[in-house]
């Protein structure tokens, strides 16, 4: 291409090999992030700032909408590892909702014992038959998947003790406990 050649086979193998070193880069960081179990260095992080930053990552087609809460909930944890969690939810929303026009919803909910972050979005939903799978290794319904990225994010969050659950209505339930030191905060 800097050479100036317009030719269009030229530009559709090009696109085509990104598409692919993107792809083979997903599942790399799927199988590694599974296999590593390195230690947990934790510290106040603000849960709509790592939100955040794994929309932009996840690079959110046009034909979705992402609602954020307009407040925020500071927890201590490792920033780092939750972040693979988040941007594992929200690539596997807009993998949900595909071609149609959708909206991932993101809230927090606070409770006496526990704080909850609820990832949903506005695709077909999980069939009811292989929810109790999805958290179980190198299970997976994606013709590319590799059915290590709910494994991991269960995983990455147990070593935080917090758990995480899924409903059929394609929503996934975070749970930090309050003795987790999840600290409430409100953003004007």
């Amino acid at each position: 291409m800097r050479l100036g050649s317009g030719d269009p086979k030229v530009f559709l193998l090009i696109e085509a090999t990104g598409r692919s070193v993107k792809r083979i880069t997903y599942q790399i960081d799927d199988v590694l992030n599974y296999v590593r179990n390195t230690d947990t260095e934790k510290s106040p992080c603000s849960m709509r700032h790592m939100i955040s930053s794994c929309i932009k990552k996840a690079a959110v087609p046009e034909n979705v909408k992402v609602d954020l809460p307009e407040d925020d909930l500071e927890v201590f944890c490792d920033c780092v590892k939750i972040e693979i969690v988040f941007e594992n939810l929200v690539r596997n929303s807009i993998q949900a909702i595909g071609a149609s026009t959708g909206k991932i919803k993101i809230a927090f909910d606070r409770k006496v014992e526990f704080d909850t972050v609820m990832f949903s979005d506005s695709g077909p939903g999980i069939p009811e038959a292989i929810l109790s799978k999805i958290f179980e290794p190198l299970f997976t319904t994606k013709r590319d998947g590799t059915g290590l990225g709910l494994t991991t994010c269960k995983n990455l969050l147990e070593q935080h003790g917090w758990t995480i659950t899924a409903i059929p209505a394609s929503t996934f339930l975070i749970n930090i406990p309050k003795n987790g030191k999840s600290i409430c905060r409100l953003e004007s």
